[in-house]
């Protein structure tokens, strides 16, 4: 029965029956988790079997209760399981701490591909007459170990294994940043036919390890080669006269249809060195060949100081009729600037450091010098300003 049959309710039984009425509307609009509503309810846009949230894995154990109560493990966390074995054994590489967290399998792992590639240069054969008079004769290990210049603003001492036309770029890219260099070896010969077919990254760390071997500086090494592409098939439309130069009619040979050309026109070339017979190979295919036919020196510069090894690299694409032996220049210097930058991080190579070093020395490490202070008291005490501004020291320094 009603609270509102027999007596008339008291106030209070008025507020409580108000209270409950509004209770349940807000229940029916609300939901209460019990009645289908919205908290903990059912929805058309939820379904416990198919719904694989982050929430409804929140505080879960790696098993779940089945039906049977047996406690297996879900199929999400099978699946996770399988994906972190799968990371764990065969994808190493993209475990960016995996390093930090096995020192000792990396350890390992460098010095097992240091020793093979170590292996791999020891069958490169070149020598350079000045570096092996250096490993043999007493006097040159005082020579290595001399003091730094420090006058001049260096700080360390390095070497080089380049070409002896390129040395000035590197030694003046280098010198602001306080590297002086001992001395460069660039009278390398090749030891054996197959030093001819080596890769430029190849001879380039074999001579700054044997140079650094020899002297113990870390050695920064160059190696440049030189291609000139197969010609086009567009280009094979040049006159048979103009074939007949290289062992024609002139030479005595068979003198080539019209639209053909000798093979040694027509093939491509690859050198990994630079020198005189650059500019030979371009002056003879350059009566035969189109001018915009494609030539490419390729550089790359080598630094090892027996615990870390940086390789940088620069090509340059020349035309046939513009190409020689002077473009090695362009390369070389794109390729030493890009050491410099990946040394001035690897390294923390300070631009001009002993300027800087100058300034503290006479400032205490602080922000004014002694002399700048008194020169500051006397311009304050005696200079006069004159009209636009300009301070007169006159009375207290030589004009």
């Amino acid at each position: 029965p009603s609270m509102w049959e027999g007596e008339d309710p008291t106030l209070e039984e008025e507020n409580a029956e108000l209270n409950r009425q509004l209770d349940e509307l807000e229940r029916e609009l609300m939901g209460d988790g019990v009645d289908g509503s919205v908290v903990g309810g059912s929805s058309p846009f939820f379904d416990p079997k198919l719904s694989d949230e982050p929430w409804d894995r929140y505080g879960e154990s790696k098993t779940v209760d089945t039906e049977d109560g047996d406690g297996t493990t879900s199929s999400f966390h099978k699946e996770l399981e399988r994906k972190m074995k799968m990371v764990a054994q065969s994808a190493k590489e993209f475990t960016l701490d995996y390093d930090d967290d096995h020192p000792e399998e990396a350890e390992a792992e460098s010095a097992r591909e240091e020793e093979e590639y170590a292996e791999a240069l020891s069958s490169i054969g070149l020598i350079s007459p000045r570096l092996e008079n250096a490993a043999v004769n007493p006097k040159a290990d005082a020579y290595w170990k001399r003091p730094i210049d420090e006058l001049q603003g260096y700080d360390t001492m390095w070497v080089s294994a380049i070409n002896q036309q390129c040395i000035r770029n590197l030694y003046g890219v280098f010198m602001n940043y306080g590297v002086q260099f001992a001395d460069n070896f660039d009278d390398w010969e090749d030891g054996n036919e197959g030093d001819k077919f080596r890769s430029i990254e190849d001879i380039a760390s074999y001579k700054a390890r044997k140079v650094f071997e020899v002297t113990g500086l870390p050695c920064v090494a160059s190696r440049t080669s030189f291609e000139v592409e197969p010609i086009r098939p567009e280009d094979m439309d040049k006159t048979a006269d103009a074939d007949g130069g290289m062992g024609g009619a002139a030479a005595g040979g068979k003198k080539p249809k019209q639209g053909q050309k000798s093979p040694r026109v027509v093939t491509g070339y690859r050198f990994n060195d630079v020198g005189e017979h650059v500019d030979r190979i371009v002056q003879s295919l350059l009566p035969f060949s189109e001018p915009t036919r494609v030539t490419r020196f390729r550089s790359c510069v080598c630094y090892y100081d027996g615990e870390m090894e940086l390789f940088e690299y620069a090509e340059l694409d020349c035309d046939l009729y513009f190409s020689g032996s002077m473009r090695t220049f362009i390369p070389m210097s794109a390729a030493v600037n890009s050491m410099l930058a990946s040394l001035k991080l690897a390294l923390d190579l300070q631009f001009q450091k002993w300027l800087h070093a100058k300034v503290n020395d006479a400032t205490g490490g602080g922000t004014y010098s002694e002399a700048s202070i008194k020169l500051r008291d006397r311009v304050l005490k005696d200079a006069k300003v004159l009209p636009n501004d300009i301070i007169d020291v006159s009375s207290f320094m030589d004009a």
